[in-house]
């Protein structure tokens, strides 16, 4: 179910917008673009490439009472695509609350700095946000990176680190035995 946000940018005396799709399961961010105007069609178009690259699932787009959010270009995009649109409590960010702590994320680990010019901004972005996806490890996802948990084997992950602890365990015992012995 992606969830859509924006984060304002400072970027060379200008506001920038971040938008940016997270999927709620994984954590995943599926698309996201710097824009320099957050209008109704620049969304549209944003939410039409996450679903391309969303491929046959049908997701849910979760948003808030922004009007880039709520607005005929939009919603046409949502009804082509037979999506559920699904606004968020107004003044309640905890019922949005991946992409606030998507963004608070974002936030901190650039310092809210992104560049000093929109190109350097748009690499420090994409560099922050393949760190987020393929490195980053979220203790909400059992501290496995959102790459792993949207396109990966889960069970198989967990049985492998399952086997390592137990390894790891029966080594220690042995040593530990040793060590008591001597």
């Amino acid at each position: 179910m992606p969830r859509s946000t924006h984060l304002y940018a400072w970027i060379g005396c200008r506001h920038y917008f971040l938008l940016s799709f997270v999927d709620a399961f994984s954590r995943y961010v599926v698309h996201h673009r710097l824009l320099l105007e957050l209008s109704g069609r620049a969304v549209a178009t944003e939410l039409e490439a996450a679903l391309s690259s969303c491929g046959s699932a049908k997701p849910r787009i979760v948003h808030d009472h922004g009007s880039e959010f709520c607005n005929t270009e939009l919603r046409a995009v949502i009804k082509t695509h037979d999506l559920l649109d699904i606004r968020t409590r107004a003044r309640h960010p905890e019922s949005n609350g991946i992409v606030e702590r998507f963004n608070g994320t974002v936030r901190q680990d650039s310092d809210d700095y992104y560049g000093d010019n929109y190109l350097s901004a748009e690499r420090s972005v994409a560099r922050l946000i393949d760190e987020y996806n393929n490195v980053r490890l979220h203790a909400a996802l059992g501290y496995f990176e959102p790459r792993e948990v949207h396109f990966g084997n889960i069970a198989q992950r967990r049985e492998v680190r399952r086997q390592k602890l137990e390894t790891a365990r029966a080594k220690r015992r042995t040593q530990n035995r040793s060590l008591m012995a001597a």
